[in-house]
């Protein structure tokens, strides 16, 4: 998938007068794209469309109008930006306030030993982005990625039962997803 180009990103002003229909297009493609793994993770799978999106909701939000600082931001959004064979997701841990956060939290660690796209028989495992966690905690939101090989790809493009699957000892949940959600991700995976 191609990675957003500093040039398109529009300015504050720009993206003001254009944000309604931006947003509409983007908010579409992220309720496609919602998994509830359980009572307590939601993931997102990622594409260009909902990665441009937040790249211009954080720079309207944090005023940023500099041209470096633009660049640097889109750099960083870009890698979040699924590549070819591959799909990215965010998962968060979502903790209302009635609930002990740290010790959810703890009891998650090595969470991304345990978290795989499940294609017919075929199972691609997940893999976290660094820095979001150490050997006592984790963070409530996680940047992930599936690298599919070409047989992986191959069965997501005509295998009906896809699953997203975590079994960590202190959470085990499966969800089948949506046959609009798998439409997307072939989509995804045939956008150059």
């Amino acid at each position: 998938m191609r990675k957003i180009h500093p040039a398109e990103v529009l300015d504050l002003v720009e993206y003001e007068k254009a944000r309604p229909e931006f947003q509409k297009k983007a908010m579409a493609a992220k309720a496609v794209r919602r998994i509830a793994v359980g009572p307590m993770i939601t993931c997102f799978f990622e594409n260009r469309l909902t990665m441009h999106y937040q790249l211009q909701e954080m720079l309207r939000v944090e005023r940023v109008v500099k041209d470096e600082a633009i660049a640097e931001e889109t750099k960083v959004w870009n890698d979040l930006v699924p590549g070819r064979d591959e799909l990215s997701m965010t998962l968060m841990v979502e903790i209302t306030g009635e609930q002990d956060a740290k010790k959810i939290l703890n009891d998650l660690v090595d969470l991304e030993r345990h978290v795989a796209l499940v294609i017919g028989a075929r199972r691609a495992p997940a893999t976290f982005e660094e820095g979001w966690s150490d050997e006592n905690k984790i963070s409530a939101v996680q940047f992930i990625r599936f690298a599919l090989s070409p047989e992986d790809v191959a069965s997501l493009k005509r295998e009906s039962d896809v699953r997203l699957s975590i079994d960590h000892p202190n959470y085990r949940h499966e969800t089948r997803l949506p046959a609009e959600t798998v439409k997307a991700l072939r989509e995804d995976l045939d956008t150059p």
